[in-house]
């Protein structure tokens, strides 16, 4: 079972996706003293794809192409966010 599998046809789990988000996003800003807009964003696209996922349900759709755009932007978001609340970046910074 893949961790997809889990959150297809559930917007409750896809909801606590996006609370445990936006909870770090809360704790960053109050204990970092920056506030993360990445980590916010990908909360809000997890919030916005639990009302998809909730409008496919109530509709039985059971073709889902969707996937697969909504899977690499939504891994994206997220990975992007936790990378910068963590600190960590991915340029150099010019010395000069």
């Amino acid at each position: 079972m893949s961790f997809w599998s889990l959150l297809v046809w559930h917007p409750e789990r896809i909801l606590c996706v996006a609370a445990v988000l936006l909870i770090v996003f809360l704790a960053v800003s109050q204990f970092r003293r920056f506030q993360s807009w990445p980590l916010f964003g990908a909360a809000l696209a997890w919030t916005l794809y639990a009302f998809w996922e909730f409008d496919a349900k109530m509709h039985r759709y059971n073709i889902r192409i969707d996937l697969f755009v909504i899977i690499p932007v939504l891994l994206g978001l997220t990975i992007w966010g936790l990378a910068h609340a963590s600190g960590l970046r991915f340029h150099k910074k010019h010395q000069g």
